[in-house]
């Protein structure tokens, strides 16, 4: 699923979830828009705020396996 629609569906706010999972809401952005490509330990923090395992998120900017 992808990032932004998983936040999408909890209708979490960027600032919600930056502040739940301890960044900026900036970041969220860049992270949704693929500018900027979160650490495992990020990813896994994002995973757990919105339910999911971080294999069933389509990071933006992945490369295909």
């Amino acid at each position: 699923m992808d990032l932004y629609l998983a936040r999408a569906a909890l209708r979490m706010t960027q600032i919600q979830l930056a502040v739940q999972i301890g960044t900026s809401q900036s970041r969220v952005s860049l992270i949704e828009r693929g500018f900027l490509t979160p650490d495992n330990e990020e990813k896994k923090r994002i995973a757990k705020t919105l339910g999911f395992s971080v294999d069933a998120i389509d990071w933006p900017g992945k490369e295909a396996t």
